[in-house]
């Protein structure tokens, strides 16, 4: 419940659409966890996905998307593709 409004319904709409469409990989709705703290990494992967699927983007070979910070972590590829969206970003060699 948020704000006195029981969101239950749509809540099971986006796990539904999320699953269906590869963005979550939690078995069920009660392990989806909507209202937990997002990290970089799946934000990198919701934006990536999402944007490539969703919004038809398209990566830039050319960009330069490098982060040694992400290197071999579950995130990297994610955060590279991010990146090559123009959808996130890095400084210094690090992912932002």
């Amino acid at each position: 419940m948020v704000y006195g409004v029981d969101y239950q319904t749509e809540l099971q709409n986006a796990y539904n659409w999320a699953k269906e469409n590869g963005f979550t990989n939690a078995a069920t709705f009660d392990e989806f966890e909507p209202q937990a703290q997002l990290s970089r990494g799946t934000a990198a992967k919701l934006f990536a996905l999402f944007g490539e699927s969703v919004l038809g983007l398209t990566e830039d070979p050319a960009k330069e998307c490098n982060f040694s910070d992400v290197a071999g972590k579950w995130y990297e590829s994610y955060a590279i593709k991010a990146c090559k969206l123009g959808l996130m970003k890095g400084n210094n060699g690090k992912f932002l």
